[in-house]
């Protein structure tokens, strides 16, 4: 079994017997995304695809909630972007 922690503990993984695991790891938010937990969620998703060992992937969510969606904060701070950057 190997545990593994990613972007400051953003997310969590963990591989055993074909089974790869990847866990939401920011319960105090409801585990909701924002930008840094995009960016690696794509790249595990990535990387295991190029995994012929792996025969799953388990997404879940770390806490009482998988996903509540979107991070309200983030959401808040693109009303201030400009057009082209949202």
């Amino acid at each position: 079994l190997v545990r593994a922690s990613l972007g400051c503990k953003m997310l969590l993984t963990d591989y055993k017997q074909g089974i790869y695991t990847i866990s939401l790891n920011r319960p105090e938010v409801k585990n909701a995304f924002n930008p840094e937990l995009i960016d690696l969620l794509i790249t595990e998703f990535k990387k295991a695809s190029l995994d012929s060992k792996i025969r799953f992937i388990h997404l879940k969510g770390e806490g009482s909630v998988f996903c509540a969606g979107a991070d309200l904060n983030w959401m808040k701070s693109l009303a201030k972007y400009s057009y082209e950057e949202n």
